[in-house]
């Protein structure tokens, strides 16, 4: 997450922010078909994405 966080939102990040996304994170996943090689890593940058201090860039 905290790579996510730099790479794509250069650190800058609310706590709120951080919270829902370390939050999000902590959730199980459903499994589909075949997941991604790191489905962590894939999660992280879809939630950095849809943070709103990206939404804003």
């Amino acid at each position: 997450m905290e790579r996510a966080i730099a790479v794509l939102l250069s650190g800058d990040v609310s706590p709120q922010t951080r919270a829902i996304l370390a939050q999000q994170l902590s959730e199980d996943t459903p499994q589909v078909a075949q997941p991604p090689i790191d489905s962590y890593v894939a999660k992280a940058f879809g939630l950095a994405l849809g943070s709103p201090e990206f939404q804003r860039r």
